[in-house]
């Protein structure tokens, strides 16, 4: 579903903005913003201490 929609929004972005510098910035922040949530996810979970 969200692969239908990248080219509808990034489309707004380009009408509104007439940049292609600012379409493909916002079609980088997906991947970006999972790449920061992803540096912060720990491996391995919990533990025992037995």
């Amino acid at each position: 579903m969200p692969s239908t929609l990248v080219p509808l929004a990034i489309g707004a972005v380009f009408a509104s903005t007439h940049s292609f510098f600012a379409a493909f910035a916002a079609l980088s922040a997906g991947p970006l913003l999972g790449a920061i949530i992803l540096y912060f996810v720990r491996e391995g979970g919990r533990r025992d201490s037995n």
